[in-house]
This record gives C-alpha cells, structure tokens and sequence, in this order.
C-alpha cells in the first residue's frame, strides 16, 4: 500500500473539520452572546450616567462654612465631596454622614464644609469637588470671592 488516494484524503478532511466545527461550533456561539451581553449591560450603565454639576460656591468665613450646591441633571448618587485649599488639604465636611447622597433630575443639594485655619481667606480657596459614581465636576472659585 503506496498510502492514501488524493480523493479519499479530502474527504478524511472535510469529514474531520467538520466535526471539529460541530462540536466547537455551539461553545464558541455562546461564548461570543454572552460576552455581548456583558459589554451590553456595562455600556448601557456607562450611557446611563448622568451628571451633578457644581451650581454655586459660597464662603462665608465669619461664620466658618463653605456651601457648595449642586443640581443633578438626572438620578445618581454623590459618593464624595471635596473643598481643597490652595495647598491640595481638604476641609472638613460638617456633617460627615450625609454622604453617599441621592440626587434626582432637576433636585438641588446643600453640602456644607467646615473652613479651619487653613482656609480663612479667598485666596487659600484652590476648588470644590463633587463625585459621582461615573462623572466628577469641580469649580475653583467662590460666587462670592
């Protein structure tokens, strides 16, 4: 026996690629729906997102607090808050627990801020922060500054 004809060996061939894709054709198919599903559902939180901006600033120093009032363009949650001084130090919060806070569309916060010493002045003001849980915003300067 010289080995196999030209003739047999394509159809040995065909036969052995197409059980192969048989068997690995349905696996692959799921593998490929649900890593869509999964890209599906993290764009559709991405798109979903909607921002809190920074309306207004106000210091008032003789009184110790700084407010910052933000407006919420759609329903999210303020997970942080941040009013930094001109050296990067962050001021206190006055009330601590109010954070993480539900904001709905059109809704307008208060988040109040505790100056110390080092923020007595205007010019030791550097910006406030607001986060969200997919967009920040920040203004670097009081309304009334």
């Amino acid at each position: 026996m010289k080995g196999l004809s030209p003739l047999i060996a394509s159809v040995l061939l065909i036969a052995i690629a197409f059980s192969v894709s048989s068997i690995l054709g349905p696996w692959a198919l799921e593998v490929v729906r649900s890593d869509t599903d999964t890209i599906s559902n993290n764009s559709k939180s991405v798109t979903e997102c909607y921002p809190v901006l920074i309306q207004n600033v106000y210091a008032d120093f003789n009184s110790g607090k700084i407010r910052v009032y933000a407006m919420g363009k759609g329903a999210n949650t303020i997970t942080s808050a941040d009013v930094l001084n001109s050296y990067g130090a962050s001021i206190p919060l006055s009330n601590p627990s109010v954070l993480p806070m539900k904001i709905g569309p059109g809704e307008r916060k208060l988040i109040e801020f505790n100056t110390t010493a080092n923020l007595t002045v205007c010019a030791n003001f550097s910006k406030a922060i607001i986060t969200t849980g997919c967009v920040s915003d920040e203004k670097s300067k009081p309304d009334n500054c």
